[in-house]
């Protein structure tokens, strides 16, 4: 065990498998970071320990007390407590809780109504290696400050300081990877009809289905030829006609009476997690590369009806889109592949006469 966590005030966290230590002293503002490693540098490490606790005591000693309605961390607690975010879908509230309550360690103790621009643009740019993550972080940001204001939580002339902050480029724009043909043979090759991988990858490809809802769905959902589920995402209820290969898939399984998907010990699963990393062993063992993870399947079952012809709006309707901007994105690609084989066949044909 690491000579860290035995002392009092050390926070500490991975991200992107890199190992972070924060001392933070109960309202005594920003974590002081800590920079040596506790088991190669321990002497160095203990030193800067003992000299953040001492600079953050100063802190704490000559901050002005402030009404706990005021405070960062007080608007967060009527936040999450508000009827507004207990509507959101329960994973874009676990998402929200983990972001805002970084901003609470470090930020909860300060004055909410005196943050303006630039403190946003900078709580933006400190995690701008993660540009995803980063924009997430403003528009969480702006979405607490929105209720604040609808609700009369924040004083009468405060103004939401993360409206109108621009986005960074995100490092994959094009966001996860679609599963190409080739990428789907693969998999069907290895997992053949009947396994559980294979009603996995089927009902996920052939409904669109997210991870969130492809756990959860089974008999129960199966209705007049179709699956119909309230998307945990969105909230918006979708009906998939089901597709004669996934048919094949559920008909051939031991699937389960509750969900169709059932781990290794027949049990469903017990949260998207543990089907996503399920799923990623399963891609692993058809050799598939590290770019294909579930969701790209669902952007392989839109690609896939685009290029067949499928209107934005019939798009929206298998893959609950409130709006086709989404949509619009594969009609255009699907459209811009016609019109380009389009081209080279005219380009041929020239060429022949």
């Amino acid at each position: 065990m690491s000579k860290a966590m035995h002392l009092p005030h050390v926070h500490s966290f991975k991200v992107s498998g890199k190992r972070y230590r924060y001392v933070r002293y109960g309202g005594a503002g920003k974590g002081i970071r800590l920079t040596y490693d506790p088991q190669t540098e321990f002497p160095l490490f203990i030193a800067q320990y003992h000299d953040a606790i001492r600079q953050l005591e100063y802190i704490k000693a000559h901050t002005p007390a402030v009404e706990p309605k005021e405070t960062f961390a007080g608007l967060y607690k009527a936040y999450v407590a508000s009827t507004e975010f207990r509507q959101l879908a329960h994973s874009t509230q676990d998402r929200k809780r983990r972001a805002l309550m970084y901003l609470v360690d470090d930020h909860g103790w300060k004055r909410y109504a005196q943050m303006n621009r630039e403190h946003v643009l900078q709580l933006r740019d400190d995690i701008s290696d993660t540009p995803e993550a980063a924009n997430n972080r403003v528009k969480d940001l702006s979405a607490l400050f929105r209720w604040a204001i609808a609700t009369r939580y924040a004083p009468a002339k405060f103004q939401n300081p993360a409206a109108g902050i621009p986005k960074l480029k995100p490092l994959n724009a094009e966001g996860y990877h679609t599963w190409t043909p080739e990428e789907l043979l693969q998999f069907e090759s290895h997992w053949t009809v009947g396994t559980m991988q294979r009603l996995a990858y089927a009902l996920m490809l052939f409904t669109g289905a997210r991870v969130s809802d492809a756990y959860r769905l089974g008999p129960g959902n199966q209705i007049d030829g179709c699956l119909q589920w309230v998307q945990q995402k969105t909230q918006r209820e979708v009906v998939v006609p089901i597709h004669p290969a996934l048919q094949d898939a559920i008909d051939a399984t031991d699937h389960g009476d509750r969900a169709y998907l059932m781990t290794q010990y027949n049990r469903p699963f017990s949260s998207a997690k543990s089907l996503s990393n399920w799923c990623t062993k399963s891609y692993i063992a058809a050799g598939l590369p590290d770019r294909c993870v579930a969701h790209g399947l669902r952007k392989a079952g839109a690609t896939r009806l685009a290029e067949l012809g499928a209107t934005e709006h019939q798009l929206m309707s298998v893959f609950g889109w409130s709006s086709p901007a989404e949509a619009r994105r594969y009609t255009e690609a699907a459209s811009r592949k016609r019109m380009a084989k389009a081209a080279i066949s005219l380009l041929s044909c020239k060429e022949n006469e």
